[in-house]
């Protein structure tokens, strides 16, 4: 069985491990190859808010810290449910442990083929129903001229990556995903006023408790040596804005600089945009789904949840695909 990916970033390859038992051959397509995947866990973070760093781990949480956390439960509730839209399973909260156990000993041995290449360089994706697979021609090959064939066809669901998949083929998409925000990721170069540092290195900074939104108020923080990444969401219709992303970048700075007195924030080093789960306003519709899948983006997803999305979610999904399944117990 021969699969193909279509998705944006490298987050894409935490999905590999698990695919692997279903698929000998996996290509993965990504419109963003360079763009490395965030080993952020949304649920495992320790959030900064109101001056106080509360710990993830209730058991070290004070009086203070959980009146902080009880102002802020809906908006990271709201925060939750969409960066684990497509996970039906995810019913954990802040307080709670996040990851799910998961058996990696069920995971099996299995290793697949697998190769990667960009998604732009695909000139046409369709469905042959002759042969019930799909077809990718890549630029430069004339028609019928080595053409990937695939049994199974993945598709990343946000409108980052269907929207680009949509201009490369025609019939795949029945109903096209939109969001109303995508994830803009800042990184900026910092240089501590003291040797001694004791900031968690990833957490969750907000800038107004009183604010009862995520949006403009809510950074996913990264400290990373001598860098810090802030990562953000922002308006879909804004992500292409030379001019509002200038304004961002600036009102984030100014954010971070009246914040945090242990370091000076320097330049700005790297911008990009990224896909996340969640926001949406119109749900990716595939054609011929017995041969398709749509797919999460696993942004701030831990591996334990993607493994079990996989486990449970896609071979649910599938079960009446005998193929698939089959493929699976070849040992």
């Amino acid at each position: 069985m021969k699969l193909a990916y279509l998705a944006y970033d490298k987050t894409a390859l935490k999905a590999l491990s698990m695919l692997e038992q279903y698929f000998s051959t996996i290509d993965i397509y990504l419109i963003e190859p360079e763009l490395e995947s965030s080993e952020l866990d949304l649920l495992n973070l320790s959030v900064m808010a109101l001056n106080v760093l509360i710990p993830h781990d209730a058991a070290r949480q004070t009086m203070q810290h959980k009146l902080v956390l009880k102002k802020i439960k809906d908006e990271f509730a709201f925060l939750k449910k969409n960066i684990f839209f497509t996970d039906n399973s995810s019913n954990a909260v802040f307080s709670e442990e996040s990851n799910i156990e998961f058996d990696e000993e069920s995971i099996g041995i299995k290793k697949a083929k697998k190769q990667q290449f960009k998604l732009a360089d695909i000139s046409k994706i369709h469905f042959d129903s002759d042969i019930n697979k799909y077809v990718i021609q890549m630029l430069g090959h004339k028609q019928g001229q080595d053409n990937a064939e695939y049994d199974h066809l993945i598709i990343e669901g946000h409108q980052l990556t269907s929207s680009s998949v949509a201009t490369k083929s025609k019939g795949l998409i029945s109903k096209p995903q939109i969001q109303s925000h995508v994830v803009l990721n800042l990184q900026f170069e910092i240089q501590y006023k003291l040797h001694k540092q004791h900031l968690h290195h990833e957490f969750i900074f907000i800038e107004n408790t009183e604010l009862k939104t995520i949006f403009d108020n809510w950074y996913l923080c990264s400290l990373q040596h001598n860098k810090m990444c802030i990562s953000l969401l922002i308006p879909n219709e804004q992500y292409q804005s030379e001019e509002f992303l200038k304004f961002i970048t600036y009102r984030v700075r100014e954010v971070l600089c009246r914040s945090f007195n242990c370091f000076d924030i320097k330049e700005l080093v790297a911008r990009n945009i990224s896909a996340a789960d969640g926001f949406v306003m119109t749900k990716l519709k595939l054609n011929h789904t017995h041969f398709s899948t749509v797919f999460p983006s696993f942004a701030y997803w831990s591996q334990n949840r993607i493994n079990d999305y996989i486990k449970n979610i896609f071979e649910k999904k599938n079960k009446k695909n005998k193929y698939i399944l089959a493929e699976k117990e070849i040992s």
